[in-house]
């Protein structure tokens, strides 16, 4: 329904006004008054219909963070970053740029694996066999630790580099995120943006 809506809400309304507008002009046309009362109620009600489905759709979006992996007695694995969705729908599809580290001129790619899906207020840990590390530190990947990984990420937060990501909710509306490295939050990353692509 959802999608029929999107594709064909102004084609709707547009043939449900003319329809109302031709009854009213049929049976009132020796009264212009009701006419434009009735008018004006339908613009209200209108108004009324697509408030409340902006609201509804925001109220079942899916709203990402990324924080600092910190183990608890719950979660005791290891992990470098977790992925949380505070919203109230799930997050499909999520797809990250990767992140360029630069160590004397040196590029170092960190991608990080796809991710199916995530639950409304769930998040999933990313550890080092879900991020791809290529360029100068790739070559050493495989003695890397979650620990030194996060430690070499975290040691970096002071340039407030970037991580970039798409995701769809299950209406298949896309949306773009922007993170932002920074020591001053909490959870070690700000939010720049996050917004519908």
């Amino acid at each position: 329904m959802g999608q029929f809506w999107k594709k064909y809400r102004g084609l709707i309304i547009f043939g449900i006004v003319v329809i109302i507008l031709f009854l009213l002009y049929r049976f009132y046309i020796n009264n212009l008054i009701p006419v434009l009362i009735s008018f004006i109620t339908l613009l209200v009600i209108i108004r009324y219909v697509k408030e409340v489905y902006r609201q509804s759709e925001a109220l079942l979006r899916p709203y990402l963070k990324i924080q600092w992996f910190n183990p608890t007695k719950e979660n005791n694995k290891e992990g470098i970053i977790q992925i949380v969705n505070i919203g109230k729908g799930p997050a499909i599809k999520i797809k990250f740029n990767p992140l360029i580290c630069m160590d004397q001129n040196l590029e170092t790619k960190f991608q990080i694996k796809k991710i199916p899906a995530i639950g409304a207020g769930k998040y999933t840990t990313i550890n080092k066999n879900q991020i791809d590390i290529t360029g100068f530190l790739g070559e050493r990947k495989k003695n890397f630790t979650n620990k030194y990984i996060k430690k070499y990420l975290e040691g970096r937060s002071d340039t407030h580099y970037e991580i970039k990501a798409t995701y769809e909710d299950l209406e298949k509306t896309k949306f773009t995120v922007v993170f932002k490295a920074d020591e001053n939050y909490n959870d070690g990353f700000g939010i720049s943006s996050q917004n519908k692509s």
